[in-house]
């Protein structure tokens, strides 16, 4: 495979952010086959030796329209259902 850019590309730390972005992506890539679905597996936690290429990131990271909405839907119910979580008295 060629290298897109000039140079080598420094790698960027994973954030929870971009691993929580990712892991959701990866989940409708699987379910709607497409671009990526045959990614197995990303980290379960953020550690000291993973990282990404921006532009990979940027790659991977672009959806379709249709896939963009089910991902920012998603992204809604987890943070409601979050919410609720922290409201809820522990037993």
């Amino acid at each position: 495979m060629k290298q897109r850019g000039k140079g080598k590309q420094k790698l960027s730390g994973l954030n929870e952010n971009s691993l929580k972005t990712c892991s959701a992506i990866l989940e409708i890539a699987k379910k709607d086959n497409i671009l990526y679905q045959d990614i197995h597996q990303l980290p379960s936690t953020v550690d000291s030796f993973s990282g990404f290429h921006k532009d990979c990131y940027q790659r991977f990271t672009g959806l379709p329209k249709k896939q963009r909405a089910d991902l920012l839907m998603q992204m809604k119910n987890r943070n409601k259902k979050n919410k609720e979580e922290e409201k809820s008295p522990l037993l």
